[in-house]
C-alpha cells in the first residue's frame, strides 16, 4: 500500500494502535470519504500484529449473511489459538464501514456487541451446542465445571 505519512497521519495511526490494543478497544473514526481512514486502521493493526476482516458486500446480501459473517468473528475469537495452542493467538480487527450498513438492524447488532459483548438470539441452540462441545474437545483438561455459561 502506497501512503504519505505526514505528522496527523502518524498521530492517527498512533491513536488508532492504541485504542486497538485496548482490552475490548473499539474506536468510531470519522471523516470524508478518502481521509485514509481505513488505510490508517490496517496499518495500526499490521503494526499490532493483528488481522483484519471486513464485510464484503454483495448484491444479495441481507441480514443473515450479516449475522453469519459476526458468527465466524465470534468462533475465531473463542477458537484462536486453542486449536493449535503452539499458533500464535492474533486478534482481529473488525472493519465496519457506513457502507456497509444496508439494513437498521445491522447497526442494532453492532451496537449490543460494543455494549454487552454478544448479539443476542444469533445462535440457535444447536450451534451453541456444537460450540461448547469442541471446546470441550479442545479444552478438556483446563475445563473442570460442566456449565453451559
Amino acid at each position: 500500500m502506497d501512503i504519505v505519512l505526514f505528522t496527523d497521519a502518524i498521530i492517527h495511526i498512533s491513536k488508532i494502535y492504541r485504542v486497538i490494543n485496548l482490552k475490548r478497544g473499539h474506536a468510531l473514526l470519522v471523516g470524508v470519504g478518502g481521509s485514509g481512514r481505513h488505510s490508517l486502521t490496517r496499518l495500526a493493526a499490521y503494526i499490532s500484529n493483528m488481522n483484519v476482516d471486513q464485510l464484503e458486500i454483495r448484491k444479495d446480501f441481507g441480514l443473515k449473511d450479516f449475522r453469519r459473517k459476526l458468527m465466524d468473528l465470534y468462533e475465531l475469537a473463542a477458537f484462536n489459538g486453542a486449536r493449535n495452542p503452539a499458533a500464535v493467538k492474533l486478534k482481529t480487527v473488525f472493519i465496519f464501514s457506513d457502507n456497509d450498513v444496508l439494513q437498521e438492524s445491522f447497526l442494532e447488532d453492532i451496537q449490543n456487541m460494543l455494549n454487552g459483548g454478544i448479539v443476542p438470539n444469533i445462535y440457535t441452540a444447536d450451534d451453541l451446542q456444537r460450540v461448547r462441545d469442541e471446546m470441550k474437545g479442545i479444552l478438556k483438561k483446563q475445563l473442570t465445571i460442566d456449565n453451559p455459561d
